[in-house]
C-alpha cells in the first residue's frame, strides 16, 4: 500500500509509484512483444534454412548420380 503522507510530500516532485509501475509494465509488455516477434522471425528463418539445406542435399545427390551415370556411359563406349 502507498503511504499517503509520503505521496503528499512528493506531490509535484515525482510521479506516484503506481504510475511508474504502470509505465514499467507497459515497457515490459512492449519488449516482450518485440522479443516474441524476433523469436518468430528466427524460427521462420531456421525453417527456411533447413528446407534449403534439404534441397541442396537432394541436388548434390542428383548431381552425384548423374555424374556416375555419365562416367559409366563414357567408360562403356
Amino acid at each position: 500500500m502507498v503511504d499517503k503522507t509520503n505521496a503528499a510530500n512528493n506531490a509535484g516532485q515525482e510521479p506516484p509509484f503506481e504510475e511508474i509501475l504502470g509505465q514499467l509494465e507497459q515497457k515490459v509488455a512492449r519488449k516482450t512483444q518485440d522479443l516474441q516477434a524476433t523469436i518468430n522471425a528466427l524460427e521462420n528463418e531456421i525453417t527456411e534454412r533447413k528446407r534449403m539445406e534439404e534441397a541442396l542435399t537432394l541436388s548434390r545427390e542428383r548431381i552425384k548420380h548423374m555424374s556416375v551415370r555419365i562416367l559409366e556411359t563414357l567408360e562403356a563406349d
